[in-house]
């Protein structure tokens, strides 16, 4: 009977390079998901990023030919979605304080 990998293998974990390869960055569940769409990944596997960007962001794989095009587009979309979580988490923050502040009233 053939050994499963688990998960957990050393193999299944996000790679740094993936991120300009595929346009993924790693959530806060240590999963890839896709800077273009914003779809999320069930796990680390190559393969799913791999066919997920060929067949849905084949333009911007064509847009962005060059290694150092494509790196800088990525950049751009990861201070796109960083700038957006912060702003997500600020309102967060400032909704929790005005809930407090009317259970003190």
């Amino acid at each position: 009977m053939a050994h499963k990998r688990k998960a957990e293998d050393k193999r299944r974990d996000f790679q740094d390079e993936w991120t300009d390869l595929y346009a993924v960055f790693k959530n806060s569940h240590g999963l890839p998901t896709c800077l273009i769409c914003n779809e999320k990944f069930n796990q680390n596997k190559k393969s799913n990023l791999d066919r997920h960007f060929n067949r849905k962001h084949a333009s911007f794989k064509n847009t962005y030919a060059s290694a150092s095009e494509r790196t800088n587009a990525v950049r751009e979309l990861q201070r796109k979605q960083e700038k957006s979580a912060s702003l997500f988490k600020k309102w967060k923050e400032s909704s929790s304080n005005l809930n407090m502040a009317s259970y003190r009233a």
